[in-house]
C-alpha cells in the first residue's frame, strides 16, 4: 500500500493471506491498515487480487427501488429508518441461519460478528457511524456457507465488495446489503468523544445498556443519539448539538479513501442497498407518520426475491425520486473538510475532543460559502455524468 487513501480497511487481505503474515495496526488518525510481515510473505498475491479498491465493477443502474415499511410500529421506531434490515435478519435466523453486522464489543468498540440467535439481533440494529474493525467476520461467513447455513452480511459498500471477492464466487445462500455510504468516521475519535460523555455524567464503559445513533424520540427527521443506562435513565443528545455527528456530517472525521470511493456511485457489489426515503413526504405523503421509512434498491434478483418473500409494506418507487435526497449513492468522491487534516494533527494532544471539534468546523463566513457552492457544482456535474451513463 504505497498510500493510505488506496486501503477502505475492509479486511479482506488479512483475512484471505494463507500464511497469516498481514495484520491489522491503527495509525495515529484512529484507522486500521495492513502491515506485511515480508519476512513471512510468499508473494502468493491473493491480498491484491481480494482487494476491492483495486478491481471496482463499472456503473449500473438497479433493477428495482422500492419504499418498504415494518408492519410492527415498534420495530420501525427501534429501527433507524422501516425497519426492513430486522425482517431480513429475522427471516434467516428463523431458518438456522447466520446474520452478520457491526456490533459494539464491551468497550464500545465497532466490530463486524456474526449471530445466530434473536436474542443477539438488537445489538446488530440501528445506523452506527463509526468504521467497524473487521478481523474475523469473511471466515466467519465462509464456515457458515460450508455448512449450509444460509448467511446475511450487512456492511459498507467496500466491506460486501471485500467479502465477495475473498469468497471468489457466488453462493446461493449467501443475502448481501450494503447502505448509502458517504464515509466512515475514525474509531478514535468516537472513543475520545464517548469517553467524554461519560466522564460528563461521571459514568463508566459498564453502565451503558445500549447506544441508538439514531433514536427517534424526536421523530425520523430530527433523530437524536441515546445512551440507555443499565439502571434505565437515558442521555440523549440532539442531532444539532452533538459534535461527532457534525464532524461526521461535515466530513471531517473520515478515513481518506472515504474521499475517493471506487465503491460508490452506482458500482454496488451487494443484492440489496437499504437507506432512509428522506423524500417520502412528496413520493407517497400518505405513509409519511415521521416514524421511519426504509428505502431498498435491489441490484440483483436474489435481492429482489429475498424482499418478496417478507411480510412488508413495499411499493414500487422511481429511481430518481428516490434518491433526491440520498447524494451519497452516487456520489465517488467526497469533498474533505477544509480543516480535516489540522483536525488530525491536534487530535493526539487535543484535551477536549468535543471543543476541537466545534473549534474546528468554526468556518469563516466565506470559506462557508466557498464550500457550499462547490459542493453545489459537484453534485451538479454527478448527476449529469449519471444520466449520461444511464441513458
Amino acid at each position: 500500500m504505497k498510500d493510505v487513501k488506496h486501503c477502505c480497511g475492509c479486511g479482506a487481505c488479512v483475512q484471505a493471506c494463507p500464511v497469516g503474515c498481514i495484520t491489522f495496526e491503527r495509525d495515529a488518525e484512529g484507522f486500521e491498515y495492513p502491515r506485511v510481515k515480508l519476512e513471512e510473505c510468499t508473494d502468493c498475491g491473493r491480498c491484491e487480487r481480494v482487494c476491492p479498491m483495486l478491481h471496482p465493477n463499472e456503473p449500473a443502474a438497479p433493477l428495482s427501488a422500492q419504499g418498504v415499511i415494518h408492519s410492527d410500529t415498534s420495530v420501525r421506531l427501534g429501527s433507524s429508518s422501516g425497519g426492513v434490515f430486522h425482517a431480513l435478519a429475522t427471516a434467516v435466523l428463523r431458518e438456522g441461519g447466520v446474520v452478520v453486522g457491526a456490533m459494539f464489543d464491551e468497550h464500545h468498540t465497532l466490530c463486524q460478528q456474526a449471530i445466530d440467535s434473536s436474542e443477539d439481533l438488537p445489538r446488530l440494529r440501528g445506523s452506527k457511524y463509526i468504521q467497524s474493525s473487521n478481523h474475523e467476520a469473511f471466515q466467519q461467513v465462509r464456515e457458515a456457507l460450508k455448512q449450509e447455513r444460509r448467511v446475511l452480511f450487512v456492511g459498507t459498500p467496500c466491506q460486501v465488495a471485500g467479502l465477495r471477492r475473498y469468497l471468489g464466487q457466488d453462493n446461493p445462500l449467501l443475502l448481501t446489503a450494503d447502505f448509502f455510504c458517504h464515509g466512515v468516521p475514525s474509531p478514535l475519535v468516537w472513543q475520545r468523544f464517548l469517553d467524554e460523555v461519560l466522564a460528563s455524567h461521571h459514568l463508566r464503559h459498564e453502565d451503558i445498556a445500549h447506544i441508538s445513533f439514531r433514536h427517534k424520540s424526536g421523530g425520523w427527521r430530527e433523530y437524536r443519539m441515546m445512551l440507555t443506562l443499565k439502571d434505565g435513565r437515558e442521555i440523549g443528545i440532539p442531532r444539532r448539538k452533538n459534535a461527532y455527528q457534525r464532524a461526521f456530517d461535515e466530513n471531517l472525521s473520515l478515513r481518506p479513501s472515504c474521499y475517493e470511493c471506487p465503491v460508490r456511485g452506482g458500482r454496488n457489489q451487494s443484492d440489496l442497498t437499504l437507506a432512509d426515503f428522506w423524500d417520502i413526504a412528496h413520493v407517497r405523503p400518505s405513509v409519511d407518520d415521521n416514524k421511519g421509512v426504509s428505502l431498498v434498491l435491489c441490484h440483483t434478483t436474489k435481492g429482489i426475491e429475498a424482499l418478496q418473500l417478507l411480510c412488508l409494506q413495499r411499493f414500487d418507487t422511481d429511481l430518481e425520486a428516490a434518491l433526491r435526497h440520498n447524494p451519497a449513492y452516487h456520489a465517488t468522491r467526497t469533498t474533505p473538510h477544509p480543516q480535516r487534516a489540522h483536525f488530525f494533527e491536534q487530535l493526539t494532544t487535543a484535551e477536549n475532543v468535543t471543543l476541537l471539534i466545534e473549534q474546528e468546523l468554526h468556518l469563516p463566513l466565506l470559506q462557508r460559502l466557498r464550500k457550499e457552492i462547490n459542493l453545489r457544482k459537484y453534485l451538479l456535474k454527478q448527476h449529469l455524468m449519471r444520466l449520461m451513463t444511464w441513458k
